[in-house]
Order: C-alpha cells, then sequence, then structure tokens
C-alpha cells in the first residue's frame, strides 16, 4: 500500500509540476504502474510459456525460445533477437516475469483494485494524458476504459468524479466511433485477390483469414493494434483496409479474398485443401 501511495505521489508531482517541472510523460509512467494489473489474458499467455518451457524448470532458456519459435510466429533469427531483448537483467534466462514485461503487458490493462481517492484521480488523470496523447500515446480506448473504471465506483463520496467520467465516456464512444470503431472488438485479415493486375505478393497474404481482437488503434501510424488468436501476446500493425468486423469465435480460420469485382468468396474446407 505504501508503494502504491509512493507512485501516486510521484505522478501527481510530475503532472502538477510540484517541486519539479511539469513532465506528462514521467507522470503518466507512475500513474500506470500505481493503477495497473495483470493483463485479462494472462492464461494464455501463462500456457504459450509453459509449452516453451520443454524442462518445465520455470524459466525460458534461449534454445527454448529458439526451438518454440513457430510458437511465437518468427523466424530462428527473429527469436534469437527477441530473447534478447526480452533478458533484461541479462542472466541468460527468461522469467515469467520478463515474458510478460517486455510483451507490453505491464501498463496496458488498467483497472482500480482499491477505492481510494488519490487513485481515483489518478486514474482520471492518467484517462486524461491517454484522451490528448499527452506525455504517452494517444488511446481513446485506455482512456474510455479507466473512465469506465471510475464512473463504477460505488462509493458516493466520488459522485462527482463519476459524474465527469460518465460524460467523458458518452464523448470517448461517438470519438471512438468516428475514428476508430473496430477498437475492441473482433477482426479478421481480409486481402486483395493477388491475381488481380498488377498487385504483388504481400506479408499480410500469409495473415488472411486469421482473426483476433483489435486491442487498440495508433493514431500516428493509422493502424489498427490486433492481437491474434494464432500467437496470444503478439501484436501485430495493420492499416483498416485489410480488416473487417466478424462473428466468428476464436480459433476459426476463415479464408476471404476479394476478387477484382470486388465480389466475396469464403472458401469451403475443399477449396482451402
Amino acid at each position: 500500500q505504501n508503494h502504491v501511495l509512493a507512485l501516486l505521489a510521484c505522478g501527481a508531482a510530475y503532472y502538477h509540476g510540484h517541486g519539479c517541472y511539469i513532465n506528462t510523460e514521467r507522470a503518466a509512467e507512475y500513474y500506470m504502474r500505481a493503477v495497473a494489473k495483470k493483463p485479462e489474458n494472462i492464461d494464455k499467455m501463462e500456457k504459450l510459456f509453459e509449452k516453451l518451457d520443454v524442462n518445465h524448470d520455470g524459466v525460458l532458456t534461449k534454445q527454448e525460445v529458439i526451438d518454440g519459435h513457430e510458437l511465437l510466429n518468427t523466424t530462428v533469427e527473429g527469436a534469437t533477437r527477441l530473447f534478447d531483448r526480452l533478458d533484461i537483467d541479462l542472466d541468460g534466462e527468461l522469467s515469467l516475469k520478463e515474458f510478460f514485461r517486455k510483451q507490453g503487458y505491464r501498463f496496458d490493462h488498467i483497472a482500480m483494485e482499491t477505492t481510494s481517492h488519490a487513485v481515483l484521480k489518478a486514474s482520471v488523470n492518467l484517462a486524461t494524458l491517454y484522451r490528448h496523447g499527452d506525455g504517452v500515446a494517444k488511446s481513446l480506448f485506455k482512456a474510455r476504459a479507466l473512465f469506465l473504471e471510475v464512473a463504477a465506483n460505488e462509493d458516493e463520496k466520488h459522485a462527482a468524479a463519476k459524474a465527469g467520467a460518465r460524460i467523458a465516456i458518452a464523448e470517448l464512444n461517438a470519438e471512438i466511433e468516428e475514428t476508430c470503431p473496430m477498437v475492441g472488438r473482433r477482426v479478421a485479415v481480409s486481402a486483395v485477390d493477388p491475381r488481380k493486375a498488377g498487385l504483388k505478393d504481400s506479408p499480410i497474404m500469409a495473415l488472411q483469414g486469421h482473426q483476433g481482437i483489435a486491442q487498440d488503434f495508433c493514431f500516428k501510424s493509422k493502424k489498427y493494434i490486433v492481437e491474434f488468436d494464432l500467437v496470444p501476446g503478439q501484436l501485430a500493425k495493420l492499416y483498416p483496409k485489410f480488416l473487417e468486423l466478424t462473428d466468428h469465435k476464436e480459433g476459426d480460420v476463415v479464408q476471404t479474398t476479394f476478387f477484382a469485382t470486388g465480389h466475396q468468396h469464403i472458401a469451403s474446407s475443399g477449396d482451402v485443401a
């Protein structure tokens, strides 16, 4: 509890410029550390870790990561680079904590597990930073998630904050619908038929038909950040033109091809074979 309060105090100091220059980037870092929780798909990541951990000793060696490169949807060279990037303490092994930390899960999923006024205020401030991209990469989805947590608080002492959060949620819903309507929804990769004249093969063709969740939207690159069912925990950025909303369940792979006429063809199992 004291650790959380210390993080909140540091975040507030940088946010308001108390005893230091205003630094929204540092403020966001401390706020995220204070209100972060484990990712919702932690079970999938733990199962992936267990599959890679062949000798079941609780850590991953570089060889285990390299041998499991197909599970990570990468090459041998890519697995080598991945291990070097994740091994932050340079001990030649990857703990589960390191595996999670560098997969982008340390601060990405926000929730208030306590209802203290300090945490509530930190969540509001962090949501504001996310909403405007001030000190952090702009994320309307994360901003809305934080405001939803604030609005769900049952403590009547925070009525004013809850009312403000509900207003912000309505505004964010409208903005998300206008700028990135696929965020938080299930999507499938669609690609143009390579037989169309003048079109060259592209890496996107390898993902054709695969599905996942659009976790966020990058306003800098104008791409959706998608976590595919194929490799839980691995994120890819794709332009909206390569994605479509889908009602298919997790695990389904539907081969979808768009022909030059613009008509859509969904291959049957016989077609795929």
